[in-house]
């Protein structure tokens, strides 16, 4: 549970970063509103090589019969991959003493896009259900917020 919990905190971060100058290219041509970013696990969902860019979730190859019925039920309006252009001889890093460390798998994150927020709303409390699914959310414009406590430097008394 403990390595799940770390997985699962490390691409949030790493979502954040790299979210950001996704967003900022991508994001003005979409309602980011009606989009749900999805990770999906291996063996449950792949797209067919020759699709480029966002597809009919009907075209996906979904090996999963609860992410099957979860997704006739909920009805995308199209599927793509939230990183296209992600090569999975990214998921290895080296760290400068030489040891080999997994990056998580950018290749296994989908967007999921719906005709209205209240449909993709509904349709990621379903999603989160799904053992095939490690987490759905929202696909947002990140925002870095000020913390008062570091700007008046009250974080070295505490």
């Amino acid at each position: 549970m403990k390595r799940k919990l770390f997985f699962l905190t490390r691409i949030t971060v790493i979502l954040l970063f790299t979210s950001i100058n996704y967003s900022y290219l991508y994001g003005q041509q979409r309602n980011l509103r009606t989009e749900l970013l999805v990770y999906i696990l291996p063996d449950s969902l792949e797209l067919p090589l020759a699709e480029k860019g966002n597809i009919g979730y009907e075209k996906a190859i979904i090996a999963s019969k609860s992410l099957k019925t979860a997704l006739d039920k909920i009805r995308p309006l199209a599927i793509g991959k939230a990183f296209p252009e992600w090569n999975a001889a990214d998921s290895i890093k080296i760290r400068e003493d030489g040891t080999k460390v997994k990056a998580p798998q950018f290749g296994r994150i989908f967007t999921l896009t719906f005709k209205s927020e209240e449909e993709a709303n509904a349709a990621m409390e379903v999603l989160k259900k799904l053992p095939a699914v490690l987490f759905a959310e929202k696909n947002s414009q990140p925002k870095l917020h000020a913390d008062p406590a570091y700007d008046n430097d009250t974080m070295a008394s505490e």
